[in-house]
């Protein structure tokens, strides 16, 4: 029987969310973004943070797979809870070499403008890579430190993108004469945006929530160094009466007025309040209820995490550019070339822009 392909959305999602189209099984009838959407809505409630109600979500009678026509489809109940019907064992799964007739190929809802592919992303260590890190060169940075915090604070005021990656595969067994081949197979890939929670109302011009800070004394970062370092004289432990930490007025005049002619600046974008473990479980409960008995993974990739901003000189630009450093990898240079930026780049990481997904007050609600 050929796989059809179901359309999911949500009324808060629809606009920031990548919904794949995926194959119908057991799971398709009962997971949909609406779902996950409430999940993380509850997550903020539980820590305290009132959002606007979300309208109650009504099907979309226009959101049916792509893949059939008007007397291809049917619309049918969906199944009872109490069906122990489960889906086909994964674990002796074997089918031949003989390729397909016809693979019907996955198609998505194109999400908001990012600068990572979603329809085809990169995998690390089985986990999904997203464009983290934004690079700025600008020599009016290198030595005007008005300037620079003027920068900074502008980049400050554009938010991080959380996705949640969700994904379910199961490895099959192929068999090709007398060989026998193991594969991962994908069932589905669901991508979320929820970066939209981190304005008040879904507002995307409200930035009220976000706090501009540099670290404390006791804190290890980078402060000009090669290394991460405490402040000079301070503890681990806070002190009473301490000295004050440099503001980032300050920071940006060490910066500017450092002779080093390699150096960077990080601004780093963190999402604070977001409890990934409870997002992860709640998840993962809803796909098992399905009977659904492949392998989940559930991560938390975050875009434009940090922004490193460079000073202009052609070594930064010539580090940045993706050929030189595949013609470095392939020549084996980087054994020479890597261990002389390392130590010949002073690296200044001292101030975050918190944006809170919640909040709690001092009773901890």
């Amino acid at each position: 029987m050929a796989s059809k392909y179901f359309l999911f959305s949500s009324s808060h999602f629809l606009s920031s969310t990548l919904v794949y189209l995926l194959p119908s099984h057991t799971l398709l009838h009962m997971l949909s973004t609406a779902a996950i959407a409430a999940t993380v809505s509850s997550q903020r409630a539980a820590m305290g943070r009132t959002t606007t109600p979300t309208p109650a979500y009504h099907d979309d009678p226009d959101a049916v797979s792509l893949h059939t026509t008007p007397d291809d489809y049917a619309y049918t109940d969906a199944p009872d809870l109490n069906d122990t019907t489960l889906p086909p064992s994964y674990a002796d799964s074997e089918v031949s070499s003989a390729p397909a007739a016809f693979t019907t190929p996955i198609h998505h809802l194109p999400p908001p403008t990012t600068r990572t592919n979603h329809a085809s992303p990169s995998f690390k260590n089985g986990h999904p890579v997203v464009c983290s890190t934004q690079t700025l060169l600008d020599p009016l940075l290198d030595n005007d430190p008005v300037l620079l915090e003027k920068t900074i604070r502008a980049n400050a005021q554009t938010a991080p993108v959380q996705y949640i990656y969700i994904i379910g595969t199961h490895r099959e067994t192929i068999k090709r004469g007398d060989k026998k081949e193991t594969t991962d197979i994908t069932d589905f890939r669901l991508v979320l945006n929820i970066s939209p929670y981190l304005h008040p109302n879904f507002n995307a011009d409200d930035i009220s929530p976000m706090a501009l800070v540099t670290v404390e004394n006791s804190t290890k970062a980078f402060r000009g160094g090669i290394t991460k370092t405490r402040a000079p004289g301070a503890k681990q432990d806070i002190e009473v009466g301490g000295a004050p930490k440099p503001s980032l007025t300050e920071w940006t005049h060490r910066y500017c007025a450092s002779p080093r002619a390699l150096r960077s600046f990080r601004l780093c974008r963190e999402i604070t309040g977001l409890n990934t473990t409870y997002l992860q479980q709640r998840i993962e409960g809803l796909i098992r209820a399905t009977n659904y008995r492949g392998k989940i993974a559930i991560t938390f990739p975050v875009e434009d995490a940090n922004l490193d901003i460079y000073t202009a000189t052609f070594i930064n630009r010539w580090r940045l550019k993706a050929w030189v450093r595949w013609l470095f990898y392939l020549s084996f240079l980087w054994l020479v070339s890597w261990p002389l930026l390392f130590f010949a780049t002073k690296r200044y990481a001292v101030v975050r822009a918190q944006w809170p997904y919640s909040v709690t007050d001092a009773r901890g609600a």
